[in-house]
Order: C-alpha cells, then structure tokens, then sequence
C-alpha cells in the first residue's frame, strides 16, 4: 500500500487550484525541477526561444523529457516565444509541428503571426500567450482568446486587484503570472534598448541585459545627480512566496519561477520551496523557507508591482547575488587572519563576500575555521571565528554568505535522485499449457497493457518458466523509465516457453505502455504539410502600392500638431497620455483640432496609450467616444480588441511588433488601415513585407516603457507613495560608462520612459526606402516647437521632390536637419537589422 502514496499524493496535487511551473535550461534544471515537485515546466529548443543564451534542449531531448515528465504526471511547454522574419516562418511551424508530434503539452508564442497560424493549422495543441505580448487587459484576453490561446501570462506589472479582475473576466482560459525570479525594468516586448545599442534584440531572445548596468543620472546642463546607487535600472527579484493565498483567490491558475538562465541547483531550492508552501497554503511560510530563497540568489526581494503598497522594485546598489549577511570582520592580522563575529551558520565549504563601505568586495570558498584556535567543520551564530582571507579589510566590514554547501549539496542530491528514479510497475504472467504466454504490465497511475508471446507454452523438460525465471527475463527494464515491482504468475509451474519469446513481450509490453503516455494527435502529417503550404501561399506575392504617400507625425500636444499641419503633414498622431511634458489632452482642444483638420483636409487620429491597465485612474477611451472620433492608432492588443468591438476604425503602432506578413495580414484582416512595422526590421527584410505598411522614419524612438520612476531614487530611500515631482525639475538623461546620454520621460500616469541617445533619421535614404511602404512617419516626442517646424519642412519638401523625380543633392537638406536635432542621429536597424 505504501508504494501507491506519491501516486496517490501527485492524483491530489493534480486536483489542487495552481499549477507550480518550473524552468528547465538544460538536462539538469529539468531533473532538478521534477525532482523537487514542479507541475510542469518550460522549456525552449535550440531556435526560436526568448532564452537563446541557455543550454536549451535538442529535438531528441525534449523526445527524451516528455517521456520523463508524462510517466510522472508532469507536462511540458515550449517556448516559442520570439518575434519570427518572414524566411522563418516556415521553419518554425515545422519546429512547432515536430513538438506536436513528440507530444508537448503547449507551446508558448510571442509572435502573433505565428501564434495565429499555427491555432489554424493546429487547432487540437493547446497555445500559450507569452508575457512578450505585452497583455495586461481584459480586452487583450479577449482577442487572442479569440485566435485560440488557452493561457495567456500577463504582464509582470499587474497588481494583485488587476489580476483578479482579469480573472474574473476570463474563467475559461487559464492565467499565468511569474511568481518568483528576475524582474526586467520594462515590460517585456517593449524594450528595444539590448537591441538598439548592441543589436542583441530582447524580442529575438538575445537580451544583452543592458538593465543590469551601470548609469550616472545627469540633468540638461550635465549636473551629476545623486542616486542610491549606479545600476539605475537593476530591479530587484520577485517573490511572491508570501502571497499565494491572494493569488488563489484571485483565480490564477499557474505559477511561474523564471530561471531558464540560472543552475540547476538554484531551480532545485526555489521549486521545493513553493511546493511545500503549496502543499500547506494555509500555513505562513518559515523563516528558513524564505532564507533558503535569499541563499541560492537574490538581487533582494520584492513584490514587484504586486502589492501597490510596497512600491520599492530597482535595487540600484548591484545587479547581482546579493547573498545572505552573516556577520562583520572585527579585526584583522597582518598576515590576514580576520575574526569574524557570526549572525548566522558558516560551515566548511561555504561561499562568502566580504563587503566594505566603500563598495570594495572579497569573495573566497572557506576551506578552514577555527574557533578558539581549534579547527571546527562549522560555527554558529554568535560563535567568534578566524579565517584566512585573500585581501586586506577593515574592521566593521560586512560578511555575506554567497552559496551554502549544505543547501547546495542537498539540492544536487534531489536532482541525482531523480536521474536515477523508475516508474515501477507490477506485472502478472498468465501461463496454461498449449496456450502463449500472457504478460499484463500495470503502473501506479492504472495505465495497464497486455501482450501475448507469439510460442505456445508446453510441458517443461528440465527448467521450467517459474518465478524466479520469469522476474529475471521481465525484470530487465534498465534502460528504460521502468522497473519491475511485483510479479505474480499465475497457472502451473511445470511449463516453459523460448526465453527469446519473454524478452519480446518485456519490450514489447514496455513499448506499449509507455505510449499510453503519448497523447493522440488530430492532425496528421500529410494534411499538416497541405494546411502548412497553404497558408504560406495566402501571401505570395507583394501586396499593391498605392500611388500616394503619406507623411505623418506623431506628436504630443495640440500646439505640436498645429505646426506639423502647418509645415504640409497628411496626418497627426496625437498622443493622450502627455508623454515627456505630464499634460493630458484637453478635450476641448481636442475636438477642436479635430474640426480645424476636416476644414484642411487633414487628418487627426488620437493614440491611446501603449499601458491601459484595469486600475489605471484615467480611461482614455472615454475621451476617444466624447469627441466621436473613428479612427485611432492603437498600441496594445486590447485597445484592438476594443476598437473591432466597438466598430472604430484603426491604425497599427510599431509596439504591437508586426515583424512579418503573417502578422501583418492577421492585423489586416481584424480591419487595421494602417501598421507601422517594427523597427527592428532590416530594409532587405522590409521590402519582403506586404502593404499597407507605415516606415518610422525619423524621431525620438522609445527603447523602454516602465511602470517604475527611476527619478525616485533621487535623494531618496527608494520609490515613495508620494510623488516628489523630480520628473518636472529637469530633462534627465541616463549616461552609460561610454558617455552615451538616454533621455528620460514619463507621462501622465507616471509611466517611465527611456529614449534612445541617438535620433532616428533616415532622410538620406529615402530615394531608397520610399518604394517600401505606403506612408512615412516622424515621431516628436522630445523636440520643440522650433525643431518640429524645421524638421517637417525639411522632409516635407524632400518628399515632394523625390514623388516628383527631381535630382538634387540630399546632403543639403541632412546638413540643415542636424541643425534641428536635439542629438546626433542614428539609422537605427535600417541597414544593419538584429541578431
């Protein structure tokens, strides 16, 4: 009866509210989270995944994994969470198509796209959205619901009351929220900033991390403002590990650890955490728990935007493993011998980083300690040790612990358990004479199967088949995921059958059984190939240029889009939020603009803003519908969902990353006029791309979008509940260790903003690029009035020169333009595109 308990104890763990979902980067992080009671895991092949700087895993292992986790009752998802160029799209369908085939439990997708393909092609494998798509809004549940994702995982920025209404709103598909792990500075999908400075794109899965380092926080005349540290983008990890309760109540349905970057043994510690806070959900969680967290890694903890009251979430004194402090040198010998005075348990074997107040550190594996001059294998709290140490310190300085043997140790050893564990399974021989032999295999999960021997079984001459015979041919399971338990045999003992004939019903019988474990597939490979062929020639050929091009601007208030109609622009984009100067559109002047425009035969079309948050204290929709406006530029999957519902007419934003024609023609088919593409695109891939299309061409570009003030940090302990306006003081640049300065912004709702150090342009290129696309873009966030004026008038009149046919030299009107730039300018990725 004992051996039934862990099957018995995972069918109720099967039946509990969460899911606890655990990261695998390699062979070994996936032992360790199965080992340690993940639900299920999350993985990526070798392309196409968010984490390509991970081991990641071969077709052949993930084959070798699902085989592993279905026999344990634990499922699979890969990620296929990256934005896709058109010359990959069908190499990933026929990726995602081999996972289907091997029988992955979901898939998660960034590209929407693909995303929208691969339901179409595929409607029986179950489709995750991926936090990359930047949902945190009913109405965005609501549309790629719609394409046929069964989960979606929100954006890390949602507090708890914004989650439980998303859930609420959407009890038929399953939510998913990170809950433990690395925090990025920007919403995920919206941060070009790894991609713009080194061309490492974060949507490709190649995030150089620029978050994680070092910034001086300048002003306008380059005065050095003073901050709480210099990793002024660093945020500290999430953990959520108190607040479980909520999330259950809530509605949410999966857990997230992110890690597919970190060791085994880190994924071994947090997966065992969370699952015995999950099993004793009622219970508060020990200190011990919570020491083991801050002991593998920890940036410090926080609970990100979960909790509005603890709004503290950069940890801007390092961006790395901040350990656990155990103690403070109290003196040091001239041959290096310090005594430290212990808060905490240090042992033989442990990691320690010793930290002065002048931000200088050592770091040594202790390998002797002595305590009153006797060598011990461990000391306690309280207890005065001596330790050799490397580098001189100072009297005060603080010890930190940086990894723990015995922690360590205890975590390979779960991971060596579960490389070695077999699923047991009983088995039952039916034996009669002139009759073949009947092997029956049954697991702990009531899987059973039955095979017959081919031979009849007959009187024995000298060694029948008995029991000891018959365990040692079927017991030889080694190299499979099984091993024999109990054997009973049934009939006479007198009889014998080839011993050939016992090993083929062993394989066979395991073979069969562990197909039960194999989930049955709809769609087979011949109608898959058809299906897949089909839907890549639904877009042949380039779509239809139109004859006229636009030129348009996107700017942030009505005296800028007064200017920019002026100057001979087709159309305004005006944003609502008041990006950069804090100032909400005033209706009024609003509906004003609106009539001047018509009267011009001009064209204004509002942007709602890129973050429509449930709690957000302003519903800009509500602006949108007083006017009786019908046409907007939409930013987020939801105000898509919003404006389709609602039958207003709409424009794409590059933020929605339209990466390729696929997912240009499903944003075309939900009724978009207009998308602009992203900009990370190449020109060579551009010209691939089909109509209608809007190029950005020149302008403030929006690396980061955050829901954390960096300004806070200004001569202060960390983000306050009460605005000090530091935002209003001053422009504020972000300057890395090559001088490079990124302006800074926020907007209405406090929203944070980090614009790229360099200006976009590309007004020499456009004999070049004019054939792309349909219309034109340059975006004002940062300029002045003066700037704006000169800079329409500048492309304004080189547009019409080129529509024209006219020959003139381009390099006059690039040098009158740099005179309007507030900084050097930049091609962005038009010519050199990213990794």
């Amino acid at each position: 009866m004992n051996s039934l308990v862990p099957y018995l104890f995972e069918v109720l763990r099967e039946l509990s509210d969460m899911e606890l979902l655990a990261p695998a980067g390699n062979w070994s992080a996936f032992l360790a989270a199965i080992g340690n009671g993940a639900d299920a895991l999350y993985l990526g092949g070798s392309q196409f995944s968010a984490r390509q700087g991970a081991d990641n895993f071969s077709s052949e292992e993930i084959a070798r994994a699902l085989d592993y986790a279905h026999l344990r009752n634990k499922k699979i998802y890969v990620a296929v969470n990256t934005l896709i160029r058109d010359d990959e799209f069908d190499p990933a369908l026929q990726f995602i198509y081999q996972m289907y085939k091997l029988g992955v439990d979901a898939i998660i997708i960034q590209d929407i796209g693909l995303l929208n393909a691969t339901s179409q092609i595929l409607p029986d494998l179950k489709l995750h959205a991926s936090t990359q798509m930047t949902i945190h809004n009913t109405d965005a549940v609501r549309l790629v619901k719609e394409i046929g994702v069964k989960r979606v995982v929100l954006a890390r920025e949602m507090t708890r009351e914004e989650i439980r209404i998303v859930c609420q709103n959407h009890d038929d598909v399953e939510i998913e929220v990170f809950v433990h792990g690395a925090l990025c500075f920007s919403y995920s999908g919206q941060c070009l900033f790894s991609s713009m400075v080194g061309g490492r794109s974060g949507n490709r899965g190649r995030c150089a991390q620029p978050c994680r380092q070092s910034y001086a926080l300048t002003g306008s005349s380059n005065q050095l403002y003073k901050t709480r540290g210099n990793y002024l983008l660093s945020p500290a990890d999430l953990s959520l590990i108190d607040n479980l309760t909520c999330l259950r109540d809530a509605g949410v349905h999966s857990l997230k650890i992110e890690g597919r970057m970190k060791r085994p043994e880190y994924v071994a510690v947090v997966t065992r955490v969370f699952r015995d806070a999950l099993d004793n959900l009622d219970e508060e969680v020990s200190i011990s728990s919570k020491n083991k967290l801050r002991q593998i890694f920890n940036r410090d903890f926080c609970t990100g935007y979960f909790n509005k009251d603890e709004p503290r979430v950069l940890s801007p004194q390092r961006p790395d493993n901040r350990g656990v402090y155990i103690g403070k040198i109290v003196s040091q010998q001239s041959d290096l011998l310090a005594e430290i005075l212990l808060t905490e348990r240090l042992t033989e074997g442990d990691g320690i980083e010793i930290r002065s107040t002048a931000e200088h550190s050592s770091a040594l594996i202790i390998s002797e300690i002595f305590r009153n001059g006797i060598r011990v294998a461990q000391a306690d709290k309280g207890d005065l040790i001596t330790i050799q140490l490397l580098n001189h310190v100072k009297s005060g300085d603080q010890v930190y612990k940086t990894s723990d043997k015995q922690l360590l140790t205890e975590a390979m050893n779960t991971i060596e358990q579960a490389r070695t564990s077999k699923i047991e399974v009983d088995a039952n021989v039916y034996l009669h004479e002139n009759e073949p032999l009947r092997l029956v295999l049954k697991d702990g999960w009531h899987h059973q199967v039955t095979v017959l021997t081919d031979s009849k079984a007959v009187l024995a001459e000298s060694t029948p088949v008995d029991e000891t015979v018959l365990r040692g041919k079927l017991g030889r399971m080694g190299n499979t995921q099984f091993k024999l338990r109990n054997l009973h045999v049934h009939g006479p003992s007198n009889l014998i059958i080839p011993y050939t004939e016992l090993n083929r019903v062993r394989r066979q019988g395991v073979e069969n059984l562990m197909q039960l474990y194999h989930p049955e597939r709809l769609v087979g490979e011949e109608e898959f190939q058809q299906n897949r062929k089909k839907w890549l020639s639904n877009l042949s050929g380039r779509g239809v240029q139109k004859e006229d091009k636009q030129l348009n601007v996107k700017v942030n208030s009505i005296n800028d889009a007064y200017v920019a109609l002026q100057e001979g622009v087709d159309c305004v984009y005006i944003g609502l939020s008041g990006i950069g100067d804090r100032h909400r559109i005033n209706i009024r002047e609003l509906s004003d603009l609106i009539n001047w425009a018509v009267d011009h035969e001009k064209e204004i079309i509002p942007v709602l803003p890129l973050i429509e948050k449930p709690s957000d204290p302003i519903d800009y929709r509500k602006i949108i519908e007083h006017t009786g406006i019908q046409k907007i530029l939409v930013q987020n999957l939801g105000a898509v969902q919003y404006c389709r519902e609602n039958n207003i007419r709409f424009c794409i934003d590059y933020n929605l990353n339209a990466f390729n024609s696929f997912s240009l023609g499903y944003f075309t088919r939900l009724g978009a006029e207009r998308i602009t593409i992203s900009p990370e695109l190449s020109w060579q891939q551009i010209k691939k791309i089909y109509s209608p299309i809007e190029l950005l061409i020149h302008g403030d570009l929006i690396i980061m979008t955050s829901e954390t003030c960096v300004l806070g940090n200004v001569n202060t302990e960390g983000c306050s509940q009460t605005c000090h306006n530091y935002c209003q003081r001053d422009n504020y640049y972000l300057r890395d260790q090559k001088g490079y300065k990124f302006p800074l912004a926020t907007d209405a709702e406090c929203r944070f903003y980090v614009f790229n150090s360099r200006t976009l342009s590309l007004l020499d290129d456009l004999p070049l690029i004019m054939p792309l696309a349909d219309s034109f873009r340059l975006d004002f966030y940062r300029h002045n009035v003066h700037q704006i004026k000169a800079t329409v008038s500048i492309y304004r009149e080189v547009f019409n020169r080129i529509l024209a046919g006219e020959k003139f030299n381009i390099d006059e009107y690039k040098n009158r333009l740099i005179k309007y730039s507030p900084s050097a300018f930049t091609r962005g990725h038009y010519f050199r595109g990213v990794e």
